[in-house]
């Protein structure tokens, strides 16, 4: 993922491939709405990227370069069959949760299929609680609505891992009132039950979350780390990145997007990417003010 800024989109993009000594043009793309580019490469190599601008007199712009590398996976999950992999896929129980605001919901697996090598996450209405009206009161207002059941599963019960690079391809929903999310939560984090509470000073990473198409969002995505201190509170960090808007526009319908967080022990990477090219990574600042980067996800 290649990222300018200013934007200028429509402009080329060149990705380059160190040859030798040489720099060698390999493929070629337009900046889009977030002033981003991004490739696919197929070997290990070291690549930069140089955006030829159409405006007069303006210099080319180049990336720092990135030197890829092949990665062996230690676990990877295709939806293979008709059926989710019990074995490896738990539900997390998650009964109607005042705590996080989903006091009307909760998680049933009647609400998730697999089909075509997809798992699909989904809600409905909870057939426990027939013509039953739950109330709910938060931040953003309160009201009443039919109890609902949702999707949510996790690896927690049968995988972790404590650094590396985690990525999951993800088509989102459109309408506001649903939380898709991609979440690392700290190993034994529901050791006491199913309402466990954070371990001391363990950490979540949130990569992504997105909560509908709507004006507070500006339809974009989140990206949120929540830590825990010394003294057992936890402290949230992140927000809603706006410039994902570009990434993922309005009416949105049939993209699929690359979300993805490195975690080394070191301040965690997190990005995203699209078929609908763009970035989430903060650029580092050029000599004559303004930023480019090129980033792996």
């Amino acid at each position: 993922m290649a990222s300018f800024s200013p934007a200028r989109p429509g402009s080329v993009v060149h990705l380059e491939r160190l040859t030798g000594d040489r720099w060698v043009t390999v493929q070629t793309g337009a900046r889009d709405r977030a002033g981003t580019a991004v490739f696919s490469v197929p070997d290990t190599a070291t690549y930069r990227a140089t955006a030829i601008s159409t405006a007069g007199g303006l210099a080319p712009e180049t990336t720092s370069t990135v030197t890829t590398r092949t990665r062996e996976p230690i676990f990877e999950e295709t939806f293979s069959g008709t059926a989710l992999n019990t074995a490896v896929w738990t539900d997390q129980a998650r009964e109607n949760n005042p705590d996080g605001q989903r006091t009307c919901a909760r998680v049933d697996p009647s609400t998730r299929h697999v089909a075509d090598g997809v798992l699909h996450l989904g809600v409905g209405y909870d057939q426990t609680r027939p013509g039953q009206s739950c109330s709910y009161s938060s931040t953003y207002g309160s009201g009443s609505v039919p109890y609902l059941t949702n999707s949510r599963v996790a690896t927690e019960k049968s995988f972790t891992f404590q650094y590396g690079f985690a990525a999951a391809r993800m088509k989102l929903q459109r309408g506001k009132g649903m939380h898709s999310g991609f979440w690392m939560l700290p190993a034994g984090l529901f050791a006491l039950g199913d309402h466990g509470i954070l371990p001391p000073c363990d950490t979540e990473v949130d990569v992504m979350e997105f909560f509908g198409e709507h004006p507070r969002s500006a339809n974009a995505i989140g990206a949120f780390l929540h830590q825990c201190t010394s003294g057992g509170q936890v402290t949230k960090h992140g927000g809603i990145v706006k410039e994902t808007a570009a990434m993922k526009p309005a009416n949105d319908t049939g993209g699929t997007h690359s979300m993805c967080s490195r975690w080394s022990g070191r301040p965690a990477s997190m990005s995203s990417a699209s078929t609908v090219p763009s970035s989430t990574g903060r650029p580092a600042r050029s000599a004559i003010n303004q930023r480019s980067s090129f980033s792996r996800c």
